[in-house]
């Protein structure tokens, strides 16, 4: 379980809104919650179209997922790929995210009231929705909100792991085209399917399987959890409040980096093992050896970390491209770890983007959850980051 973060961050976050009829806002047809928080929450769909078929639902009333402010935008990005990093554990090995943005109808065989929230599935097919919406314009990359003004409804989708798309027309995309698009491809490829009409105890259990299989694959073995990101602020800022929340040792990877290298040539390979099997010592005997604790970091104005260590040498982009030498340091907090969970900050990105890395165990794009910080401030990122956390340990 998560302690309670000594100092929990704090930003502007939409108080949630509710409305009459709306049955992600009442839960009136919601049999399960998986997962919630102040902007998210995650369930079986009440009606599933095959087995590992999941919602993620706003907590806040918005119309669609791109109607929303960045830091709640992005608190169920990452959601949604901790969802589908179960769907795909627990479900076949695949798992795709579609969202029929403003699709007017959030209850089946329901009038139009308007009753519009915001809302994403996640099941284990890779099916291109796009080929039979016959869009106007489609984007792989985000549409700025200018491009989606005019048009009541939109189409999203991320085909397991293949990047997201975005797709819309002059004219509303059909009622429920989400889930006829869906049921006709899984007809196509012969695989099984619910239909609406399909007995209601057929919904009910695949319902309690699917709730009983997604907790089955929550997150416990972790120890270690490696923040990449596109500044020491940033990257510091998530550690620290992800450490707070864990009960985790924040340590800096540039910083061991730094002091196997100091004052060695990089490719004194003897040398540099030498460092190395000093600095496990010095960690065995408890030596910070690239700790950020209360004594030499803090979160000033801004929430932006602040690093006691010296400036870093010329040497230490270097450094940091042997290869060899960063699976060592990490190596020697996997053992660090065996005592005390670590939060690790690890190493640039490009663009602005910051990557979770969760422990070393399956496959690579699983282990990672990914979000663009461009818009958000430190204290922000610090709160999706943590957002990401407790989702895969909750």
């Amino acid at each position: 379980m998560l302690a309670q973060p000594q100092e929990p961050v704090r930003a502007r976050i939409p108080r949630a809104e509710t409305i009459p009829h709306c049955p992600f806002c009442s839960n009136d047809e919601i049999l399960v919650v998986l997962y919630e928080s102040e902007s998210v929450r995650v369930f079986p769909d009440i009606r599933p179209i095959t087995g590992g078929h999941f919602l993620i639902a706003t907590s806040t009333h918005y119309q669609s997922m791109e109607d929303q402010e960045p830091i709640n935008y992005w608190r169920v990005r990452v959601i949604q790929q901790e969802v589908a990093r179960r769907v795909r554990a627990g479900f076949g090995g695949v798992a795709s995210s579609y969202e029929h943005g403003r699709s007017a109808i959030c209850r089946f065989h329901a009038a139009d009231r308007g009753d519009t929230h915001a809302h994403v599935h996640v099941l284990p097919t890779r099916i291109d929705v796009f080929e039979r919406s016959q869009t106007a314009e489609r984007s792989d990359s985000r549409p700025a909100p200018r491009q989606l003004q005019g048009t009541d409804r939109y189409i999203y989708q991320n085909l397991d792991h293949r990047g997201d798309s975005w797709g819309w027309r002059p004219r509303s995309v059909p009622r429920h085209f989400l889930r006829m698009a869906l049921q006709a491809g899984l007809e196509e490829q012969g695989k099984p399917f619910i239909s609406l009409g399909a007995p209601h105890t057929d919904h009910v259990a695949t319902v309690q399987h699917n709730a009983a299989t997604y907790c089955e694959h929550r997150d416990t073995s972790s120890r270690v959890i490696t923040v990449d990101g596109p500044t020491p602020e940033l990257r510091s800022a998530c550690a620290i409040e992800l450490a707070r929340a864990w009960g985790a040792e924040v340590i800096d990877e540039p910083m061991l980096l730094r002091r196997v290298g100091s004052g060695v040539d990089p490719g004194d390979e003897a040398r540099l093992r030498e460092r190395l099997r000093e600095l496990g010592r010095a960690m065995d005997q408890g030596s910070p050896s690239g700790t950020l604790d209360g004594d030499r970091s803090g979160l000033a104005r801004g929430g932006a970390a602040v690093l006691a260590e010296p400036r870093a040498e010329a040497r230490e982009p270097v450094l940091a491209e042997l290869g060899w030498l960063r699976e060592a340091v990490q190596e020697l907090v996997q053992q660090r770890a065996e005592a005390r969970p670590i939060v690790m900050t690890g190493s640039p990105t490009a663009g602005h983007e910051i990557q979770l890395w969760f422990g070393s165990q399956g496959p690579e794009l699983d282990r990672r959850v990914r979000f663009d910080a461009e818009h958000l401030e430190p204290r922000e990122a610090a709160l999706v980051a943590l957002e990401a956390l407790r989702a895969r340990t909750t």
